[in-house]
């Protein structure tokens, strides 16, 4: 594959003048940029869209897209083989649907802006290519066209980004438009432009968003988030339809370094799985221009190798009625987004990963990377045929007991489908920082036979309210709560981790939280220990404050974003939140007098996050239902003992009976005793 593209030169191309920009404040919005349809043009169909095979064999040029060959052989593909003419069928019936109604598809996370849509025009461009479709070349010129003329604002998405007027900065928008931009050019540009509209074009690409890019990554050099993964390649792709090679080694550096300076070693990433699939399937384009040697140098010795380790432990792989997975998982801090098959598909190919295949294949049908128009192009476009296969985490030896450096550690009762799995957060030191971390250390999430049961929120439009008075605050994690106050700030917040273990009969987790406080606290210790035969867990929460009297008070939120769960109270302390496919007996005591209460939280749609407050996929009040035990007067310290027993619905729960340091459970007895734990004869020291 040739190096980078052949671009005219754009010498004379005048810079954007900084008098044009705007006053801060004053940026505009570009919601309803919709072209006027063409007077008389006919309503086209999917069988419109047919592959030209002629075309096909005679693509010879290098594209954003990937090697001509590559592309070739994608294109023999759709067209050719079933698996291929099924995913094309639905692309073509998608692009006759966009010329129809002569817009994008304007669906999905911000589609009420017109940034967030230019995206489509990757895949519309190839299907041109492809077909050479008249009706769909005169809707990408107009679009094209329309977009290289728009200001520097919109580039620059600066309703929400701003900018600065010396020197300005393009940020993810401004990648997401520029790379697009780039692509779709690489396909049409010589067939649907004049020289002089390319010149045109170019000058925009390089003006509004290549430079801009480029001010950015220099401005940020240190910065270690996903913004440097995004942003750089946006920069990447535009340096290769430039030919620009500094730019392309500029890049990949920049690339590297944000692999190998925000993945845990362990594979897990300190802002959530949905904040590792972003940045990682963003990177794809760029991957899809470097060579096999390039892309092992980038990916070959990072975290990543290690990430579907991690994945596997998040999710419940919870079946749904009609025998499919539903894609649960757990949801810590403002972890709210999908995780992409993308994901999969790179790390069983990077690594030929026998676990990322093992998930795609359980989460997904059979030949899943073939499962959608995306992956399947990603499988041509890295040139890459053969995945090993699957093996499951039980296969691996996988241990059901296990922590990771994200500050997240779990208990699962196995590996099949609808098994039981608790996880705990703590706050801790993270590659990523604390951008998008809640103070919600000691909280925990618990999920079994097949029902998500006990949940965090997620994240709401991070300018709604609900996400900074309810999903950032401890009031909606599923921890213990001091004084009604929120935790410290998670960068001033540490939790001592003292160990995730399995012993003869039981599992496990212990940390303490003390430091996490706002109240100054000799001891905030939170133990969870699994009962392996019965299926329980029993939560043991000692604290002590270093001085005077203080409420202590223990939340717990329930999934109800279906509506579908209800809370019965068997007697004080004792409760059954009832899902349609599982049961959870809640029962609870303390060392001095508590009260219950119950409330309605949020949840927000798993898998989505809004752009804008208000949005379709965030709670409601009751989307979680909470229930809460709180010490009827302020003491100086207090243990609390928590009993949870999923069951099936045909199952009844065992009696529990309290004492003042201890619990039991049918014939199961925890003690604790002088900071140790007594189960079964055996004895484990906590502090």
């Amino acid at each position: 594959m040739k190096k980078g593209l052949v671009v005219a030169a754009l010498a004379g191309v005048t810079a954007i003048s900084a008098s044009a920009f705007p006053a801060k404040g004053t940026y505009p919005i570009f919601d309803n940029q919709r072209l006027k349809r063409p007077q008389g043009m006919r309503q086209v169909s999917a069988a419109d869209f047919k592959i030209d095979l002629k075309r096909v064999a005679a693509l010879d040029r290098p594209t954003l897209l990937g090697a001509a060959a590559n592309l070739r052989r994608f294109g023999e593909f759709l067209a050719t083989d079933p698996q291929g003419r099924k995913l094309w069928e639905r692309a073509a019936e998608g692009a006759a649907a966009t010329v129809n109604r002569w817009d994008f598809n304007r669906k999905g996370f911000g589609a009420n802006r017109y940034i967030y849509n230019v995206g489509q025009l990757r895949q519309l461009s190839l299907m041109y290519t492809l077909t050479g479709n008249r009706e769909l070349g005169d809707f990408l010129r107009g679009h094209i066209l329309q977009i290289a003329r728009l200001p520097i604002e919109f580039w620059l998405h600066s309703e929400l980004r701003g900018y600065n007027r010396e020197k300005p900065c393009g940020a993810l928008e401004t990648s997401s438009v520029t790379g697009a931009m780039a692509a779709a050019m690489s396909l049409v540009g010589d067939e649907l432009f004049s020289p002089a509209e390319r010149k045109e074009i170019n000058a925009a690409i390089r003006n509004k968003g290549f430079i801009p890019l480029r001010n950015w990554l220099e401005a940020n050099a240190g910065a270690v988030n996903n913004f440097v993964a995004v942003i750089a390649t946006g920069y990447l792709q535009g340096g290769r339809y430039f030919n620009d090679e500094s730019a392309v080694k500029y890049a990949i550096r920049r690339l590297r370094d944000y692999l190998d300076k925000s993945i845990e070693d362990d594979g897990s990433y300190g802002e959530g799985s949905g904040y590792l699939s972003y940045p990682m399937t963003t990177m794809l384009p760029a991957a899809v221009l470097l060579t096999p040697g390039e892309r092992r140098e980038l990916y070959g010795s990072c975290g990543f190798k290690n990430s579907s380790k991690w994945l596997a432990y998040l999710h419940f792989f919870n079946r749904a009625a009609d025998g499919s997975m539903k894609r649960d998982r757990m949801l810590f801090s403002d972890n709210g987004g999908a995780i992409s098959n993308s994901l999969y598909l790179l790390a069983a190919h990077c690594y030929q990963d026998p676990l990322a295949v093992y998930i795609g294949d359980t989460l997904n049908s059979r030949n899943w990377q073939y499962g959608s128009f995306g992956t399947a192009q990603l499988c041509f476009m890295l040139g890459l045929d053969q995945m090993p296969a699957g093996k499951s985490p039980e296969e691996l030896k996988l241990p059901l007991v296990s922590s990771f450096s994200s500050g997240e550690s779990f208990i699962r009762s196995g590996w099949e489908p609808d098994s039981v799995v608790l996880g705990m957060m703590r706050s801790c030191r993270v590659k990523t920082g604390n951008s998008h971390r809640h103070p919600e250390s000691n909280s925990i999430a618990m999920g079994a036979f097949g029902e998500y049961f006990i949940v965090l929120p997620g994240s709401a439009s991070y300018r709604s309210p609900i996400h900074k008075d309810w999903d950032c605050s401890t009031r909606s994690a599923n921890t213990v709560l001091v004084d009604g106050q929120n935790q410290r700030a998670v960068s001033n917040s540490r939790t001592k981790f003292l160990m995730a273990r399995q012993f003869a009969g039981f599992d496990l987790l212990a940390q303490d939280a003390a430091r996490s406080y706002r109240t100054k606290l000799s001891r905030g210790l939170r133990a969870v220990v699994y009962l392996r035969d019965i299926q329980t867990f029993v939560v043991i929460d000692d604290f002590k404050a270093a001085s005077g009297d203080h409420s202590f008070e223990t939340r717990l939120h329930f999934f109800n974003r279906d509506k579908a769960a209800e809370i019965k109270e068997l007697g004080k302390g004792r409760y059954l939140i009832e899902r349609p496919l599982a049961n959870l007996a809640v029962a609870e005591s303390a060392s001095r007098p508590i009260e219950f209460s119950q409330t309605k939280g949020y949840m927000h749609t798993l898998g989505s996050r809004d752009y804008s407050p208000g949005g379709s996929g965030e709670g409601f009040p009751g989307s979680s239902l909470g229930l809460y035990a709180k010490t009827v007067d302020k003491v100086n310290s207090v243990v609390f003992f928590t009993v949870l027993q999923p069951l099936r619905k045909d199952a009844r729960a065992l009696p529990v009976e309290f004492s003042a340091n201890s619990v039991k459970v049918g014939e199961k007895m925890v003690k604790l005793v002088n900071g140790s734990l007594e189960i079964g004869g055996e004895r484990v020291k906590l502090y």
